[in-house]
Protein backbone atom coordinates (compact mmCIF):
# COMPACT_ATOMS: atom_id res chain seq x y z
CA UNK A 1 0.00 0.00 0.00
CA UNK A 2 2.78 2.25 0.59
CA UNK A 3 3.68 2.54 -3.12
CA UNK A 4 0.53 2.59 -4.34
CA UNK A 5 -0.74 4.68 -7.05
CA UNK A 6 -3.51 5.92 -5.30
CA UNK A 7 -2.13 7.44 -1.58
CA UNK A 8 -5.90 8.42 -0.69
CA UNK A 9 -6.32 4.61 -0.57
CA UNK A 10 -3.22 3.94 1.64
CA UNK A 11 -4.42 6.17 4.11
CA UNK A 12 -7.78 4.88 4.50
CA UNK A 13 -6.57 1.34 4.64
CA UNK A 14 -3.73 2.34 7.42
CA UNK A 15 -6.66 3.95 8.84
CA UNK A 16 -8.73 1.17 8.70
CA UNK A 17 -6.21 -0.91 10.75
CA UNK A 18 -5.58 1.05 13.21
CA UNK A 19 -9.38 2.03 13.82
CA UNK A 20 -9.57 -2.02 14.27
CA UNK A 21 -6.36 -1.90 16.41
CA UNK A 22 -4.44 1.14 17.76
CA UNK A 23 -2.01 -0.77 19.22
CA UNK A 24 -0.37 -1.42 15.24
CA UNK A 25 2.66 0.24 15.66
CA UNK A 26 3.22 -1.06 11.76
CA UNK A 27 0.05 0.89 10.72
CA UNK A 28 0.54 3.88 12.60
CA UNK A 29 4.23 4.31 10.61
CA UNK A 30 3.21 3.70 7.28
CA UNK A 31 0.24 5.73 7.56
CA UNK A 32 2.74 8.60 9.03
CA UNK A 33 5.07 7.59 5.75
CA UNK A 34 2.34 7.94 3.39
CA UNK A 35 1.00 11.11 4.22
CA UNK A 36 4.68 12.62 4.70
CA UNK A 37 5.01 11.87 1.23
CA UNK A 38 2.15 13.90 0.55
CA UNK A 39 4.02 16.63 2.75
CA UNK A 40 1.29 15.76 5.31
CA UNK A 41 3.76 15.87 7.78
CA UNK A 42 1.77 15.83 10.92
CA UNK A 43 1.29 12.77 13.18
CA UNK A 44 -2.22 10.78 12.67
CA UNK A 45 -4.50 11.56 16.01
CA UNK A 46 -4.24 8.18 17.76
CA UNK A 47 -2.42 7.25 20.79
CA UNK A 48 1.59 7.20 20.65
CA UNK A 49 3.57 5.99 23.69
CA UNK A 50 6.43 8.75 23.93
CA UNK A 51 9.63 6.87 21.97
CA UNK A 52 6.73 5.92 19.65
CA UNK A 53 6.19 9.31 18.70
CA UNK A 54 10.08 10.03 18.55
CA UNK A 55 10.36 7.36 16.18
CA UNK A 56 7.61 8.63 14.07
CA UNK A 57 8.86 12.12 14.00
CA UNK A 58 11.99 10.73 12.78
CA UNK A 59 10.34 8.54 9.97
CA UNK A 60 8.57 12.25 9.09
CA UNK A 61 11.57 13.81 9.18
CA UNK A 62 12.92 11.29 6.95
CA UNK A 63 10.35 11.60 4.52
CA UNK A 64 10.73 15.33 4.61
CA UNK A 65 13.86 15.78 3.70
CA UNK A 66 13.93 13.43 1.09
CA UNK A 67 10.79 15.56 -0.46
CA UNK A 68 13.63 18.49 -0.31
CA UNK A 69 11.35 19.63 2.84
CA UNK A 70 14.96 19.87 4.40
CA UNK A 71 14.69 22.71 7.60
CA UNK A 72 11.04 21.17 8.22
CA UNK A 73 13.13 17.73 8.53
CA UNK A 74 15.19 19.49 11.06
CA UNK A 75 12.98 20.44 13.19
CA UNK A 76 11.00 17.05 13.18
CA UNK A 77 14.37 15.51 13.85
CA UNK A 78 14.99 18.42 17.00
CA UNK A 79 11.41 17.51 17.95
CA UNK A 80 12.10 13.76 17.60
CA UNK A 81 15.39 14.36 20.29
CA UNK A 82 13.64 16.44 22.46
CA UNK A 83 10.40 13.35 22.43
CA UNK A 84 12.53 10.64 22.89
CA UNK A 85 12.89 9.96 26.78
CA UNK A 86 16.79 9.21 25.98
CA UNK A 87 19.44 9.94 23.86
CA UNK A 88 18.40 8.72 20.15
CA UNK A 89 21.17 7.99 18.25
CA UNK A 90 18.99 7.78 14.39
CA UNK A 91 17.75 11.18 14.99
CA UNK A 92 20.92 12.63 16.13
CA UNK A 93 23.03 11.37 13.51
CA UNK A 94 20.38 11.76 10.92
CA UNK A 95 20.67 16.02 12.50
CA UNK A 96 24.06 16.00 12.62
CA UNK A 97 24.58 14.44 8.77
CA UNK A 98 22.00 17.56 7.57
CA UNK A 99 24.50 20.14 9.40
CA UNK A 100 27.24 19.18 8.16
CA UNK A 101 25.84 19.55 4.47
CA UNK A 102 24.84 23.09 5.54
CA UNK A 103 28.02 24.00 6.80
CA UNK A 104 29.89 22.33 3.36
Amino acid sequence: MLSSADPAEAVAYFEDAISSNTALFTARSNLALVRSARRDYSLPVVPFAQIERARLRHTVALGATKQGDVAMGRGLLQDSLDTHPQHFEPAARTLAALSRDVTT
